[in-house]
């Protein structure tokens, strides 16, 4: 209970630094004609104010004109903020969730694209410049709202043609652009977006939050959703999202404390109560979860994710064959790849390794998936057979082999696979620090430009460790040989001062 707390403070300090940082990207905005105005006639009143205090002669007609220009500031200043003409609907949490719109095959998206272009000008390039852009607008987020992206990009674009300043055509293209991984037009959108709005109305804090969401910017997405829910608190599948964005972010306990908030205020939402089923198994609250479970005991029969959570609470209570008899039942509903992955990593936290083992197994026959191997490399390091687990960390870092449905790719995972590494190694006295420079025009185009740190007891032992990572990344083409000129001593603060695991450290930024 003690160490919950703790976890709970530290990350309610995270939330804190959050806030700070929503409020300086608020700041950043520019200031509108009428807020402009505003600033000079406060200025401009403040400074003649203080000629007419100098003068007693001109107090009596100064002095009371530089209050109404003070006051007459203040209110232009207020008046002229930014309003959203539209509102960005928020989607229901099942929506947003399990988009309703199905994503189209690569090869039809630019005839699909063609389509929709085609109808949106027979419907609206006979109007005029201004009301085109709103309407197209308009039909954009109308597009966001069934969480049809695709929809949505066509509109967004189209808007920010007719009119290249539109505020809700860029809010609205960014969200569609994150959705298809499009990641730098969308910070250029937001950015945009930022500067004139300050993300400081529900429908841009919402669009920024969405778009970070769909992008995996986790931090952004938990600031801005926070603003989100200041703005207009009576939206609680915000709190849901929040539970979402905090629980990738490692934040477990104030994912648990939003999931639950969002649960009582909307209890026949059955994905919600899921969610939540599923963090607090990850917390541990297994008798908590058990009467959630009851809520949606008509489901277990038919969702894979009830099924999941039933198969992780009986491992945690220890009953492990109705745990077995739960993971049979989804492997026999036509399960993932990597929903087998995820029960691999269930059975090696239950220490149940014989099982564990053949669920990652299972799951690279079908394809390559690099967290089965490193759950598997894992499993031979206590089965004290590193040579095994080696060979497992080294293919998990193969990016020539594209990764399964739903897996995470190697440089996702590239941290993680590097400390697996380490930990192969006994720590050692004597080790230096180096340095070394990827190519910009190296292969993989990953690592271009990166600077990786490794400790080595000297610059030879440092080239082999690098060149073995570099082999393993794109094992069956020629080996990139990293010249001595792209090598150097790290600086001395960097340096170890005592026994440390010799290898690639990571990126060193």
């Amino acid at each position: 209970m003690e160490l919950q707390k703790l976890i709970a403070e530290r990350e309610r300090k995270d939330s804190r630094s959050l806030e700070r940082f929503s409020r300086k990207v608020g700041q950043h905005a520019n200031l509108r004609p009428w807020q402009r105005f505003g600033v000079l006639l406060v200025l401009s009143g403040i400074l003649f104010g203080f000629v007419g205090f100098a003068s007693k002669e001109l107090a009596i007609v100064v002095v009371p004109c530089s209050l109404a220009a003070i006051v007459v500031g203040v209110i232009s200043f207020r008046v002229g903020k930014y309003r959203d003409r539209i509102e960005l609907t928020l989607p229901s949490y099942e929506k947003l969730v399990h988009p309703p719109q199905a994503r189209p095959a690569k090869e039809k998206i630019q005839e699909l694209e063609d389509e929709i272009a085609t109808e949106l000008a027979k419907r609206f390039d006979q109007e005029r410049k201004s009301k085109r852009a709103m309407l197209l607008a308009k039909e954009s987020y109308a597009a966001l709202e069934d969480c049809d992206y695709l929809r949505a990009y066509v509109a967004g674009r189209a808007c920010l043609k007719v009119d290249k300043k539109s505020v809700e055509g860029a809010l609205a293209l960014a969200v569609a652009c994150a959705s298809y991984g499009q990641i730098q037009n969308m910070a250029k959108l937001l950015a945009f977006v930022q500067k004139h709005t300050g993300f400081k109305t529900f429908s841009t804090a919402w669009g920024a939050a969405w778009a970070a969401l769909l992008a995996g910017d986790l931090v952004r997405a938990e600031a801005m959703l926070e603003r989100a829910l200041k703005l207009q608190p009576q939206k609680t599948t915000l709190l849901s999202l929040l539970a979402i964005a905090q629980s990738r972010r490692g934040k477990l306990q104030s994912s648990i404390m939003n999931a639950r908030q969002a649960c009582e205020a909307d209890p026949a939402s059955r994905g919600k109560t899921k969610f939540l089923i599923a963090r607090l198994l990850d917390g541990g609250f297994t008798h908590e979860a058990q009467e959630k479970v009851e809520r949606v005991q008509s489901d277990l029969d038919t969702d894979l994710e009830l099924m999941f959570s039933m198969s992780q609470l009986h491992l945690l209570k220890r009953n492990y064959t109705e745990a077995d008899q739960w993971t049979a039942r989804i492997k026999q509903s036509g399960v993932s790849a990597q929903l087998l992955v995820r029960l691999g990593k269930l059975y090696e936290t239950a220490r149940l390794k014989d099982q564990a083992t053949t669920l990652y197994q299972e799951a690279l026959s079908v394809d390559h998936f690099p967290e089965a191997h490193l759950g598997l490399g894992r499993l031979e390091v206590e089965r004290n057979n590193k040579t095994a687990a080696r060979k497992h960390i080294l293919a998990a870092l193969n990016v020539d082999r594209p990764v399964g449905k739903e897996g995470v790719t190697t440089w996702q995972m590239l941290t993680p696979i590097l400390t697996q590494m380490l930990g192969l190694h006994d720590p050692v006295l004597n080790c230096r620090a180096w340095i070394a420079s990827f190519p910009s025009d190296g292969q993989p185009v990953n690592l271009a430009g990166q600077r990786f740190m490794v400790y080595a007891s000297d610059l030879s032992q440092a080239q082999e460790y690098f060149q073995t990572m570099l082999n393993a990344f794109q094992p069956e083409k020629p080996p990139l040989i990293m010249p001595q000129s792209n090598w150097s001593v790290a600086p001395r603060p960097l340096q170890p001062d005592g026994p440390v695991r010799p290898g690639v450290q990571g990126i060193w930024k």
